[in-house]
């Protein structure tokens, strides 16, 4: 393979892993539903989420 193939497929899988990455991330919380989070430090967080696709940072 030349440079140029090496280094599309190269970008190509380091997008294939930020999507997952995101996409494993992502919590739904349904219609009529609340969510808390949970800190294995600190126990329950003090926000409430409400309903929607969630972007959680993982810890």
């Amino acid at each position: 393979m030349n440079n140029t193939k090496t280094g599309g497929v190269i970008a190509g899988i380091i997008m294939v892993l930020v999507v997952v990455m995101f996409a494993i991330n992502i919590q739904v919380i349904p219609a009529g539903y609340v969510g808390v989070q949970y800190n294995i430090n600190k126990g329950v967080e003090e926000k409430v989420l409400g309903q929607a696709g969630i972007l959680l940072r993982r810890q």
